[in-house]
Parts: C-alpha cells; structure tokens; sequence
C-alpha cells in the first residue's frame, strides 16, 4: 500500500510540474512580463520550465525520484522567495505546498534507498528483550 501512494504522490507532482513546465515554456507576453516585473530576465520562464519538466521526469522512476523531488523541492523554494520578496503572499500558498509534497516525495524515496540495503530485524527477534545479556 506504502509504494502505491509514494508512487501517487510522486506522479502527482510529476504531472504538477509537467503543466507548470508547459506554462512557462509557451509563455505568454504576461507570463514574461511578470518575470520582468519580479526582476529576471524575458528568457527566465524558459529556465523554469526546464527545471520543471526535468524534475517531472525524475520524479516518475523510482530510482530517480529523489534527485527530482529535491529538484522540484528547489524550484519551488525559488518561486516562494520570489512570491515573498515580491509581496504576493495569497499566491506563496501553493509553492509552500508544492516544497512540502516535493520534500516528502525525495523523503520517502530516501527511506525506500536505504531500506533496500538495511538489514531488518527478524520477526522473532522483534519483541525479544533488547538489554537481555547485558545485565550490569
């Protein structure tokens, strides 16, 4: 059930960042003239989409979601302080969102890398007494 929902998670945001990708990458004169206005470059939405579009297909295979979550998680972090320097609060909602799913999606696939070269405790060993043998 665990890896259906990283999976959900992860393929969620991959589509999130798959439209913002296609948003910036055909933007509009409006789209560029807000960029301007938060004090990049004409050009700058293409950067974005870049990285956008890249962490999207990170994010879809399981050995590479942890670079795009952190990807997305950078991006995202990006677009807030943008949002906040440039005083648009109401619209910081949805990158502070975005860069807590990005940090739980590379979080779980974290977890995933390392548990699949940890050691697991035996199931008969689970409840046995962790201090027996080393009585002082």
């Amino acid at each position: 059930m665990r890896r259906i929902a990283d999976a959900a998670l992860s393929l969620g945001l991959a589509a999130f960042f798959l439209i913002g990708g296609l948003v910036n990458g055909t933007a509009s004169d409006a789209t560029m003239a807000q960029y301007v206005a938060w004090g990049y470059p004409r050009w700058f939405p293409y950067v974005t989409a870049a990285m956008e579009g890249a962490s999207a297909i990170l994010l879809i295979l399981a050995r590479t979601r942890l670079i795009g979550a952190a990807l997305g998680t950078a991006v995202m972090t990006a677009a807030l302080a943008t949002l906040i320097l440039a005083g648009e609060y109401l619209h910081a909602a949805t990158p502070a969102a975005l860069i807590f799913l990005s940090a739980l999606a590379g979080w779980h696939a974290l977890a995933r890398e390392e548990g699949s070269t940890v050691e697991t405790v035996p199931e008969h060993d689970r409840n046995a007494n962790p201090w027996a043998g080393h009585e002082a």
